[in-house]
């Protein structure tokens, strides 16, 4: 991948702040019991065809240096013209984690950071580790590993300098605040009451977008958002599942039964707790969609993504 260079808003006292973005991969050598034992297929010739065509190039190029790459590391370097202060450095490495945790689906937290400061004479280091208070099983999501090649959205297919230069541009998103939070602040264990909240929440976010957008009929508020920024794929399998024909209607009226105390619980009774999880899901996955789709991100990488997280096969 390329280095990237994306712009920051101007820092205290006017300073401008870029964000670069280097690569740094990790290959092992490649040769002919290695390529045997990663390469699979149903048709032995056509396998053993390949590994002699390995070799036959090899013999051919000599010096040839083949390897495969077995991962991809990231650095995220944050230069400043004139320097910037420890204290104001930590909102625009906030502002990375929050979009590496929306573009994985999971916690990401910066463990430490490298600070540079430069002299007439030199340059000095210091390693910087800020302090969280984390559960442990977030911290357990946080360190799993995310293998680029089965992620809907990865470095291969977006434009991140882009995406990033949109981020820090975008000034309305400290309103998806919470949203954030809910994936940096996953334990993978839900109980009922924590749904509940979660599709209050999202459906209230869904108002927001669909006022922002000039759709803030009481009968559109949800329908809009859900129709424009969530895979139909979904949407069908929810109008299936729960037997329904307004998926707006139903969200709304799933709302009120858990805001209002002595409203009858007529669509609560009937749903399980993993129900409940699934609507709050493809909620949250729609707020996504609409992120996303203000960073420029393809309307069908959102696709897939929401696809990938709901569950469903995608290839």
């Amino acid at each position: 991948m390329p280095r990237n260079r994306a712009p920051l808003p101007r820092c205290s006292r006017q300073r401008r702040a870029y964000v670069q973005v280097k690569s740094f991969p990790k290959f092992s050598f490649c040769s002919k019991s290695l390529l045997s034992a990663l390469i699979y297929s149903d048709n032995k010739d056509a396998k053993n065809s390949l590994i002699d065509s390995y070799i036959d190039i090899e013999k051919q190029f000599p010096d040839a240096d083949f390897k495969i790459k077995d991962d991809i590391f990231y650095q995220i370097i944050l230069k400043s013209e004139k320097g910037i202060r420890l204290g104001s450095i930590h909102e625009p490495i906030n502002k990375i984690s929050d979009l590496l945790s929306l573009l994985l689906f999971s916690p990401v937290f910066i463990d430490e950071f490298l600070l540079e400061k430069k002299y007439k004479n030199g340059v000095s280091n210091v390693c910087v580790y800020p302090m969280m208070l984390l559960d442990k099983r977030t911290i357990d999501l946080a360190l799993k590993e995310n293998h680029h090649h089965i992620m809907p959205i990865n470095f291969s297919n977006i434009d991140f300098s882009l995406i990033l230069t949109n981020w820090f541009a975008q000034e309305k998103k400290s309103n998806y605040s919470a949203l954030i939070d809910s994936i940096k602040h996953e334990t993978g264990l839900k109980v009922k009451y924590e749904v509940h909240n979660e599709i209050v929440m999202y459906a209230t976010q869904l108002e927001f977008v669909s006022i922002e957008e000039g759709e803030n009929k009481s009968k559109n508020k949800y329908v809009h958002s859900i129709k424009k920024y969530l895979s139909e794929r979904i949407i069908f399998c929810i109008l299936k599942k729960f037997n329904i024909d307004d998926i707006g209607i139903f969200i709304s009226d799933l709302r009120n039964e858990i805001v209002h105390i002595g409203k009858p619980k007529k669509i609560l009774h009937q749903l399980s707790v993993y129900d409940l999880m699934k609507i709050s899901l493809a909620l949250k996955l729609t707020i996504i969609g609409f992120i996303f789709e203000k960073l420029s991100i393809n309307k069908q990488l959102i696709y897939k993504y929401q696809e990938h997280f709901m569950g469903f096969k995608t290839n």
